[in-house]
Parts: C-alpha cells; structure tokens; sequence
C-alpha cells in the first residue's frame, strides 16, 4: 500500500484509498459469509 502513495499528486492518496476500501470490503464479505 505504501508503494501506491509514491504515485504523483492525489493519485497515491486516492489509490491508497481504494485499496483500503477494497480491503475492508473483502473482510466484510467474508464474516458476512462465516456468521
């Protein structure tokens, strides 16, 4: 994740954000599928 905010100007910080939620998304999903 911290490769992508080298990325030049809001693109980093945007894309550090998309994995983040990307992540999030995929953990929810999964619990959601456990329980």
């Amino acid at each position: 994740v911290n490769i992508l905010q080298k990325l030049p100007e809001g693109w980093g910080v945007m894309a550090d954000d998309v994995m983040a939620g990307i992540y999030a998304n995929l953990i929810l999903q999964v619990l959601v599928r456990i329980f």
